[in-house]
C-alpha cells in the first residue's frame, strides 16, 4: 500500500456472510451518475434501472474481518448499447445470467465500510470509491439480517451525511432445489440448468466497473478500471414484499431504491484479480 503496509494480491475473501438486495431504480437519475462514461444503466422492460446492494459481514479475508455495504448500478458495456438486453420486469435475478455472460456489469457505484485498511486496499488497488463508516450495523442472527448504514463527509456528488439504509428481514431457508419462496422467479429467470448447478454451489466470474478518478494510477480520471470478481456461492433466494423492508435515506431514497428480492449466502467465498483493462470515459468529468 502507498504507507507501506504490506498486502496480499490478488484479494481473498475466504468466508464471508451476505444479503443481496436485488432492487430497481429510477433511470434519469442512475443515467446522471454516469454522465460522461460509456456505461448506461440496464433497464428493465417498464423503464426502471437495475441496482442492487450488497451487505456483507467478512469474516476471513487476507485483510482481516470487516463489514460493508455495496451500492452497485447494473450497466450495458459500449459494445451492447446498440441493442441492450432488457430485464423482464419483476424478473431482477435474470442479471445472474447477463452478468455471468458478460452482457451486463456490476457498476460499483460507493462503498462504505467499518475499518481502514479495506478502505485504502479498494481504492488504491481495485478503485473502489470507498467511505469510513464507523457507526455501521450488520448483524446476521438465524434467519434474520439487521442493518444501519450512513452517508459520511466528503463523499463523490456530496450527500448530506446522514441515514441511507436501516431495518431488518426475514430471510427463508430453503435452497433453490427444495422450493424456496424465489424459486419460480428464479427459474423463470436463470433458466433450470443454472438453477440446479446452485443446489452444488455456484461458481462462476463476472467483469466488475468501477468509477473513473478513485484507483491510485496517473490520470485514472479518464478511464473506468475493469476487473473480476470470482466467486464460489450456495445461495437461498426471499421475495421481497410489494413495499420495502429497509428504510432508506440520501441517494438511496433518491433514487427511488426498490426492493425485488433477497439473496443470501452465510458463507460466500470470492477472489477479486486487479485491473485487466481501462475503459476511456468520454467526458474525462466524475
Amino acid at each position: 500500500m502507498r504507507d507501506g503496509t504490506p498486502v496480499a494480491i490478488p484479494y481473498h475473501n475466504y468466508d464471508s456472510n451476505c444479503l443481496i438486495v436485488w432492487g430497481s431504480a429510477d433511470a434519469g437519475w442512475v443515467s446522471n451518475k454516469l454522465k460522461g462514461q460509456q456505461f448506461v444503466p440496464l433497464l428493465d422492460t417498464m423503464g426502471r434501472a437495475m441496482v442492487s446492494a450488497w451487505i456483507v459481514d467478512y469474516k476471513d479475508t487476507v485483510i482481516k474481518p470487516y463489514k460493508e455495504l455495496v451500492l452497485n448500478f447494473h450497466v450495458v458495456p459500449p459494445e451492447h448499447q446498440g441493442r441492450p438486453p432488457k430485464v423482464p420486469a419483476g424478473h431482477t435475478i435474470t442479471q445472474l445470467q447477463l452478468f455471468e455472460d458478460k452482457k451486463a456489469y456490476p457498476y460499483i457505484y460507493k462503498l462504505w465500510l467499518d475499518k481502514e485498511l479495506p478502505i485504502k486496499y479498494g481504492r488504491e488497488l481495485l478503485g473502489c470509491d470507498k467511505y469510513l463508516d464507523t457507526s455501521m450495523q450488520i448483524s446476521f442472527k438465524g434467519l434474520n439480517a439487521s442493518v444501519e448504514f450512513h452517508h459520511v463527509q466528503g463523499e463523490l456528488n456530496t450527500p448530506t451525511p446522514g441515514p441511507i439504509m436501516s431495518g431488518n428481514v426475514k430471510l427463508d431457508w430453503t435452497p433453490p432445489r427444495l422450493g424456496g419462496t424465489g424459486l419460480w422467479s428464479l427459474v423463470r429467470a436463470y433458466g433450470v440448468r443454472r438453477v440446479l448447478g446452485m443446489t452444488f454451489g455456484a461458481k462462476a466470474s463476472w467483469h466488475v466497473v468501477n468509477p473513473p478518478g478513485i484507483i491510485d494510477r496517473p490520470d485514472s480520471v479518464g478511464y473506468n478500471p475493469v476487473w473480476d470478481f470470482w466467486f464460489q456461492s450456495k445461495p437461498t433466494f426471499t421475495n421481497a414484499p410489494t413495499s420495502n423492508n429497509f428504510k432508506y435515506g440520501g441517494e438511496m431514497a433518491e433514487m427511488g431504491f426498490k426492493e425485488h428480492i433477497y439473496q443470501h449466502d452465510s458463507h460466500l467465498q470470492a477472489v477479486l484479480l486487479p485491473p485487466w483493462t481501462f475503459a476511456k470515459v468520454e467526458g474525462g468529468n466524475i
